[in-house]
């Protein structure tokens, strides 16, 4: 059984590009909850605000799609 009202979500995808060595606890564990292991990988999450933020926190080491 679907459930025609639920909304349907953007994603947006997102690649560690620069090194985290260097800078503060804060940004490390912004890459971790966003979901990166290794530098390069790429990971994708919905597009909602919370997402968004922590996308500003860390813009200088990701790259987005």
């Amino acid at each position: 059984m679907t459930d025609e009202t639920a909304p349907i979500l953007k994603t947006v995808t997102i690649k560690w590009v620069k090194s985290a060595i260097g800078y503060g606890e804060n940004q490390k564990g912004t890459l971790k909850a966003l979901g990166f292991n290794t530098l390069g990988q790429t990971v994708t999450h919905p597009d909602v605000p919370q997402i968004r933020g922590m996308i500003n926190t860390v813009k200088h080491l990701v790259s987005v799609k």
